[in-house]
């Protein structure tokens, strides 16, 4: 999965300060974000708030038929909901879902009408300061700020011992796809294996042990204005 990004601001003063979020000044950040999708499936996020809401129908109107979208429950027992677009519904099938900055899910291009893949953009405004429940065991989750980085250093995450993080590698079983598993200890010290920045746009599994703490809060807030 490839992205690309733009993010314009109505009265910038900062407009090249997004990838480090550090003095930006604006009244509001908006933009888009295309993501460059393989058929078959990749794990992402939408990380822009939709106009005039972030249902399926406002963020992804118009995927190629059959596209279906994965949204991952953690409610015992613990399963995948899922939504398909088709013409002939029209649209999406059930309605009204959202997929919300925070949220990750899995898309999965049918290759019968995308054989190459397709791209998807996305729309919407920056949401500047977040508050994310991370329950303990398995959760999709993904960063509301548009940014890449490594999860904890870059991202702010509250990592703690023996979080397990999985991201969707589609290279993996011959092309098949796969989890890449990297793991947080003190001892290691850190992340093993070393841990890859996240994409802009990109969703991840996280696995924290309930041994270690109770639920957790990822909180991100930035300044905006002179």
């Amino acid at each position: 999965m490839r992205t690309k990004t733009l993010l314009l601001a109505a009265a910038l003063t900062a407009a090249s300060a997004l990838p480090s979020m550090a003095q930006v000044y604006s009244v509001n950040i908006v933009g888009y974000i295309n993501l460059t999708l393989p058929k078959g499936f990749s794990l992402i996020a939408n990380q822009l708030n939709g106009s005039p809401d972030n249902k399926l129908e406002t963020v992804i109107p118009a995927p190629p038929e059959n596209t279906t979208i994965y949204k991952f429950n953690p409610n015992p027992p613990a399963h995948f909901e899922a939504f398909n677009f088709s013409a002939d519904n029209p649209g999406w099938f059930p309605a009204n879902q959202t997929l919300s900055p925070g949220e990750g899910a899995f898309i999965a291009i049918d290759p019968a009408f995308a054989p190459t893949g397709t791209t998807l953009t996305l729309v919407g405004e920056v949401q500047l300061a977040s508050n994310l429940p991370v329950i303990n065991g398995f959760s999709l989750l993904s960063s509301v700020i548009p940014q890449s980085g490594v999860l904890d250093t870059d991202l702010g995450f509250p990592v703690r011992e023996n979080d397990n993080v999985y991201r969707w590698n589609p290279t993996l079983s011959g092309g098949k796809g796969g989890y890449d598993n990297y793991n947080f200890s003190a001892d290691n010290p850190g992340w093993f294996p070393a841990f890859p920045p996240l994409k802009v746009g990109e969703g991840f599994f996280i696995s924290g042990d309930p041994q270690q703490g109770p639920a957790r809060t990822w909180s991100r807030t930035f300044t905006v204005g002179p």
